[in-house]
């Protein structure tokens, strides 16, 4: 991101939006998709919420890899 000619919050998301413009779209190979599940530590799962249903499949991670199509 190049530096906004002012800390104007016009100046700072027209720089934002010229990075994100550099992005290439994201594809379904790029993405992992999960549900926490808890840890060793005892940390609870997702479905261990009150008001998560135990056979909820309601995505609440994801990983991807950004390119640049420059």
């Amino acid at each position: 991101m190049e530096r906004p000619v002012s800390l104007d919050a016009e100046h700072i998301r027209d720089e934002k939006v010229k990075v994100l413009r550099c992005i290439e779209p994201l594809k379904l190979e790029n993405l992992v998709i999960g549900q926490y599940t808890g840890n060793k530590e005892g940390k609870p799962a997702y479905t261990d919420d009150d008001g998560v249903p135990n056979d909820s499949i309601c995505p609440t991670v994801i990983l991807f890899t950004l390119y640049n199509v420059i």
